[in-house]
């Protein structure tokens, strides 16, 4: 939710033409995104420490495609723009 929250804040600085506050809010969801995958990656590895039969192994699957995939993807998006963002002045 932070992530998503500095994400919107980074493309209302950038319509504002702020590349200061843009490139900060950017680093910050970026920050926020990939605490947000390393959490789902635990949550996901601990579920497939315990896991005991297909069900639990399908929620693990499940829990990967779903969840930790789109987190990955985005923190990495957010990254990339945060590298190729113009420098502050």
């Amino acid at each position: 939710m932070k992530a998503a929250t500095a994400e919107a804040a980074a493309r209302e600085a950038q319509q504002q033409t702020d590349s200061q506050k843009y490139k900060a809010q950017l680093a910050e969801a970026a920050n926020y995104a990939e605490a947000a995958r390393t959490v789902a990656f635990k949550a996901i590895d601990t579920l497939a420490k315990v896991a005991r039969n297909q069900s639990d192994r399908g929620a693990v699957a499940t829990m990967a495609e779903y969840i930790y995939r789109p987190l990955k993807n985005k923190a990495q998006e957010l990254r990339t723009e945060y590298d190729g963002a113009p420098k502050p002045q």
